[in-house]
């Protein structure tokens, strides 16, 4: 079935959660995690970094570079993380389909999404499914 599910490797993106990184200035820190809220509350959203960028008054590459030091990862790693953490919670959860939970959460290619989600949790979505029915 493919192991054990990595889910030590889901980054939180709450500006609560996770601790500061080196270099990550006062006056960058605030757009860094502005941008994580927005990634965070609205993953379902077709993003791109020119707009995710605009909206927290930042240069694409300015923008990468502080969400980078603040969570360790680019901006769109941590909404694919985000996406994978979310469709998890809906597998184990809905009787939804793998097709319908990738699209809830923003995906809208099966093999993009499998891909994605795998990278994240270790498993494919339909495995991960099948070990959350054997757990219950």
């Amino acid at each position: 079935m493919g192991g054990s599910v990595r889910s030590d490797r889901i980054v939180t993106t709450s500006p609560s959660g996770g601790r500061t990184r080196p270099g990550a200035t006062p006056m960058s820190r605030p757009a860094a995690e502005r941008a994580a809220l927005l990634l965070a509350e609205h993953p379902e959203r077709q993003w791109r970094l020119e707009e995710l960028a605009s909206l927290v008054h930042l240069s694409v590459s300015q923008l990468g570079r502080v969400f980078t030091r603040r969570f360790g990862e680019p901006p769109m790693r941590s909404l694919a993380r985000i996406r994978a953490r979310r469709m998890a919670q809906l597998l184990a959860g809905t009787d939804l389909s793998v097709d319908e939970t990738m699209r809830r959460v923003g995906w809208h290619s099966r093999g993009h999404a499998a891909r994605q989600f795998r990278a994240v949790v270790g498993v494919t979505p339909s495995e991960y499914r099948a070990m959350m029915r054997e757990k219950s």
